[in-house]
């Protein structure tokens, strides 16, 4: 690995605010502690995985760039070997990228000393994403941040949290439902050209079911091109 982060790893780190030791779990190679680290967004840093092979990547990640003092590969099923250990060391920032949300909502429900000591949650979630927006929202997370980027051809999206007090103001969209909010995301209501062409997408996917006369999809392709004149950036 040549240490540098994809757009899809470097918006993560954008969206990561300083802090004195972030956990990213699943961490693959280990690229985006160690660039935390190295750009100074994190003091120290830990690499957990729960597949031993991705974790010796990370090792030689962290040692060629010379952090083997600040970054520590740690061999863990989510955050379990933290609780198991008492929180220790204690961490104030997680990251997840590339997983379910429902499965990143099981790694958080199973250690509840670890992130309740959190200070900020960053998570990029490949599908569910609705599922982690209602979790953080139940367990008084607020969303502070949500970018949507293309790479590759596909669509990612990067949400970060903060603890917070009463309901998450920026579900406060009058047009859309609590629900419909989870769904579509909050933020990306917001007129742009990306976030307009996701929704796009959307239209066109449960668009062709209803086409096909597959029954259920209506509401969904309603709600979808309600977002889609939402997002759409006025001529």
């Amino acid at each position: 690995m040549n240490g540098v982060v994809s757009l899809r790893l470097g918006t993560i780190l954008r969206c990561l605010e300083s802090c004195e030791y972030l956990i990213d779990v699943g961490t693959d190679h280990g690229l985006l502690p160690v660039a935390a680290v190295k750009t100074g967004v994190a003091q120290r840093a830990i690499a957990a995985d729960l597949r031993p092979q991705p974790l010796e990547g990370a090792r030689r990640t962290i040692a060629a760039a010379g952090l083997g003092d600040r970054v520590k590969p740690l061999l863990s099923d989510g955050l379990a070997a933290l609780e198991e250990a008492g929180v220790r060391p204690p961490v104030d920032a997680l990251a997840i990228a590339g997983m379910s949300g429902d499965t990143m909502v099981r790694i958080c429900d199973r250690a509840p000393n670890v992130v309740g000591a959190l200070a900020q949650i960053v998570v990029q979630p490949n599908s569910g994403i609705d599922v982690f927006r209602r979790w953080a929202f139940s367990n008084s997370w607020h969303l502070q941040k949500e970018v949507m980027l293309m790479e590759n051809g596909r669509y990612f999206q990067v949400l970060a949290f903060v603890p917070g007090a009463g309901d998450d103001p920026a579900y406060a969209n009058a047009p859309f439902s609590r629900e419909e909010l989870f769904q579509l995301g909050p933020t990306l209501l917001r007129p742009a050209a990306i976030h307009a062409a996701w929704f796009a997408t959307q239209v066109a996917r449960v668009g062709a079911l209803v086409e096909q006369g597959v029954p259920g999809f209506e509401a969904e392709y309603a709600l979808w091109g309600r977002a889609l004149r939402a997002a759409s950036i006025p001529v």
